[in-house]
């Protein structure tokens, strides 16, 4: 994913994505991200994922609401 990167919410730099920042990338990486995550985290055979670090990224992350 090589033309990818993640944006921050300010133009500070030196420091890692904030929420409210984002990740913006080209439909080439990012085919290439869905891929790795169709296949388990694996892409052309090499792991780049975790299955748990997968079952985290596709969980709830916000839970129930009122």
């Amino acid at each position: 994913m090589t033309a990818t990167h993640f944006t921050p919410v300010d133009s500070a730099g030196g420091h890692s994505p904030m929420l409210g920042g984002g990740a913006r990338s080209t439909l080439h990486d990012y085919i290439h991200f869905l891929d790795m995550i169709y296949h388990g985290g694996l892409y052309h055979g090499k792991r780049i994922l975790s299955t748990a670090a997968l079952t985290e990224m596709q969980a709830d992350q916000v839970g129930k609401t009122i």
